[in-house]
C-alpha cells in the first residue's frame, strides 16, 4: 500500500475504520500490513496495474495478475502456496516469471 503524501495513511485508516463499522465489516478490512517492499515488485508492475476505482480524492489500484502470481511464487510463504493453488496458475503465468 502506497500512500501519497506518506502521512496521508493515517487518514485513510481513519476511513477506513469509518467504513468498517458503516458496512459492518472486519476492522482488518483494509490491509495495510503488507510485506513487501515496492522495489520487490516486478519491473514495470505500475504500468499493469489495474484501476479498482477513484473514491473522490482516493485513487485504488490492485497488482495485476501475473505481479501477483509473481510476488507470491517469490515470497513462497505456506500461505502464498496456497493462493498460488486457489489462483490455478495459468500457462501465460509460468511465461511471465
Amino acid at each position: 500500500m502506497v500512500s501519497i503524501p506518506p502521512e496521508a495513511m493515517s487518514a485513510v485508516e481513519i476511513a477506513a475504520d469509518k467504513v468498517a463499522v458503516e458496512m459492518t465489516l472486519s476492522p482488518t478490512w483494509l490491509n495495510s500490513d503488507v510485506q513487501i517492499r515496492l522495489d520487490a515488485l516486478p519491473d514495470g508492475w505500475d504500468k499493469r496495474k489495474i484501476s479498482v476505482g477513484t473514491f473522490g480524492r482516493l485513487r485504488v489500484y490492485a497488482a495485476s495478475r501475473p505481479d501477483l502470481v509473481a510476488m507470491k511464487v517469490l515470497a513462497g510463504r505456506d500461505q502464498d502456496i496456497e493462493d498460488l493453488q486457489a489462483m490455478r496458475v495459468r500457462p501465460d503465468d509460468v511465461e511471465f516469471l
